[in-house]
């Protein structure tokens, strides 16, 4: 993984815990809103910037990007398209629509 921003160290690419199946991303920006804490209205979507970029070397891998279960039944959060998924031809920063 590469990070594209200053703000997100190599600690912040590993799991939390020894039993995490996977890593926990952050909003480093959302489209088209000012810097800051991010509200997003109601019944509007937007893109979050990740701050990090993935390379799959071998066509037989993917990425998934998926909600943290309690985030969706605590606070209603969840991804715009449910399931964001990134394969081989997709090398570019993760995106995450929400």
């Amino acid at each position: 993984m590469k990070t594209l921003n200053n703000g997100i160290t190599q600690h912040d690419l590993v799991p939390n815990t020894p039993g995490s199946a996977g890593i926990d991303l952050r909003a480093v920006d959302i489209d088209g809103m000012p810097d800051g804490d991010f509200v997003i209205p109601l019944n509007e979507t937007r893109l979050v910037r990740t701050g990090i970029a993935i390379h799959l070397d071998n066509p037989g891998y993917a990425a998934m990007l998926l909600p943290r279960s309690c985030m969706g039944h605590k606070h209603g959060t969840v991804l715009g398209n449910l399931v964001g998924f990134s394969d081989f031809d997709c090398q570019s920063e993760l995106l995450a629509s929400m």
